[in-house]
C-alpha cells in the first residue's frame, strides 16, 4: 500500500477510499486521539476525519469546556478536560499532539508511558535533546513516533525526491528557500520566550527539513559547517529574523532565510548539475513543481492540486487538506508493525532540531530549554 498521488480529483476521501481499498478487507480501523484542541489540531482533524479505515475516538484540551466544543464540532464520542484522562483511554491507538511546542517533549512522554504510539506536530520538541530522549523512549516501548512533518507526505515532495533519486537534474548542488510573512503581534505564542517564539522553530523547521532532506542521505550526514547571522526582538530575545548556510561537504551548500516581519518568496530551488527543481508558491505545502532539465527548451510544470472537499470545514491554515497524507503514513506504519517511518526518520527530525539548536546558538537566542539542557 503506498500513498496515492494527488491529482485535481483527489479529495480527502477519495484518497481514503484508495488506502481502503488497497488493504485487505480484515484491516482493522486505527483509532486516533488528539491532544489538544487548538488550530492546528483542528485541521488535521478536518483533513483526516474522512478516511473511511481511521476513527477519531477522544479528543483532550486544558479544560473540558474546549475539549467538549471540539467533540461536537468534529462528532467526537469523548472529550477529555485533561491530557492524562486521553493517556488512560484504552481505546485510543495513536495521538496526535498538536499542543504548543514547549509541551511536546513532556505531551509525548505522557502518551509514550502509556503506550500510545504518537504522531507529534512539527517541530517536534524545542532542542535535539529532548527530541532525543522521546525518541529514546518509543524505542524502549516498541511504539511509533514521527513527527508531523506534513512536508515531506505532500505529493509534490514526493515527486521531487523522486526525481532526484533518479538523477533528473544530476547531483544536487545548491538548496536555496526562503520563508516568511509578517506574523500577528496579537498571537503570544510567536513572539514570547517562554513559547519558544520566534521565527526557527514557526517557519525554519520547514526550509531546514528541505534541505536536510536534499543533502543529508537520512538524517545521517551532517553538515560540516553552518553559519548564522539574525535579528532578536527587543526584551523577549526571540529571532524576528534569520539566514543561514549549510555545507554537507564540498560543493554541496543550503542557503536558508526565515521572518517574522517580513514577506518572503516562500518558494525552493534546488539546483543540480544538470538543471533544477522548483517548489512553490509555498514551498512547504507545494502543489505544483517546476523541473528544467539540461537540454530542455523550457521547463516543465507538474501540477498536484488536491482541493479542499466540499464536505469540509474551511481550514485555519492554507492547504491543510494535505495533513492527510502524513496520517496515510502513519495508518500504513502501525498496519505493518513499524515504529519509524521510512519517509520521515527520527534522524530527519534530530538533525533538524540539531541545525536549528546551533542557529539560535550563533544569534543568541536562549530558551529555558537550553539552560535545562546546560547548552546555554
Amino acid at each position: 500500500m503506498s500513498i496515492p498521488a494527488a491529482s485535481p480529483s483527489n479529495t480527502a476521501a477519495e484518497i481514503g477510499a484508495s488506502v481502503a481499498a488497497a488493504s485487505a478487507s480484515s484491516v482493522r480501523t486505527i483509532r486516533w486521539g488528539i491532544s489538544s484542541c487548538g488550530k492546528i489540531s483542528a485541521d488535521f482533524v478536518n483533513a483526516i476525519r474522512h478516511l473511511p479505515d481511521i476513527e477519531i475516538v477522544a479528543c483532550a484540551a486544558r479544560s473540558e469546556d474546549e475539549a467538549a466544543a471540539f467533540a461536537r464540532k468534529f462528532n467526537i464520542k469523548r472529550s477529555y478536560g485533561g491530557y492524562a484522562q486521553l493517556a488512560a483511554d484504552a481505546e485510543v491507538d495513536v495521538v496526535y499532539i498538536g499542543s504548543l511546542h514547549p509541551a511536546h517533549a513532556q505531551h509525548a512522554t505522557l502518551y509514550l508511558e502509556a503506550n500510545k504510539h504518537i504522531l507529534v506536530e512539527k517541530p517536534f520538541a524545542v532542542t535535539a535533546r529532548d527530541a532525543g530522549a522521546v525518541f529514546a523512549l518509543a524505542r524502549a516501548r516498541n511504539l511509533f513516533c514521527m513527527e508531523a512533518m506534513w512536508t515531506r507526505f505532500c505529493p509534490s515532495h514526493v515527486r521531487m525526491r523522486e526525481l532526484l533519486a533518479e538523477g533528473a537534474i544530476g547531483e544536487p548542488k545548491m538548496v536555496h528557500a526562503s520563508f516568511g510573512f509578517k506574523f500577528p503581534t496579537d498571537t503570544p505564542r510567536l513572539w514570547m520566550n517562554v513559547h519558544a517564539g520566534g521565527s526557527a522553530l514557526d517557519v525554519g523547521v520547514y526550509s531546514t527539513a528541505l534541505a536536510v532532506n536534499v543533502f543529508s542521505k537520512g538524517g545521517v550526514e551532517l553538515p560540516t559547517k553552518i553559519s548564522a547571522v539574525g535579528d532578536l526582538s527587543i526584551g523577549e530575545k526571540v529571532d524576528v529574523q534569520l539566514a543561514y548556510s549549510l555545507q554537507y561537504g564540498p560543493g554541496r551548500t543550503a542557503v536558508l532565510s526565515n521572518s517574522m516581519i517580513a514577506n518572503l518568496d516562500t518558494e525552493a530551488r534546488i539546483s543540480g548539475t544538470k538543471g533544477w527543481i522548483k517548489l512553490g508558491p509555498s514551498f512547504h505545502c507545494a502543489q505544483e513543481l517546476t523541473i528544467q532539465r539540461e537540454g530542455d527548451a523550457e521547463p516543465t510544470v507538474i501540477s498536484f492540486k488536491q482541493p479542499r472537499s466540499s464536505d469540509q470545514f474551511e481550514f485555519n491554515f492554507p492547504d491543510s487538506q494535505l495533513m492527510v497524507h502524513e496520517c496515510i503514513e502513519v495508518n500504513k506504519c502501525l498496519r505493518a508493525g513499524k515504529i519509524v517511518s521510512d519517509l520521515h526518520t527520527p534522524q530527519d527530525t534530530l538533525q533538524v532540531l540539531g541545525i536549528l539548536d546551533e542557529v539560535r546558538r550563533q544569534v543568541g537566542v536562549v530558551y529555558a530549554e537550553d539552560r535545562i539542557a546546560g547548552t546555554a
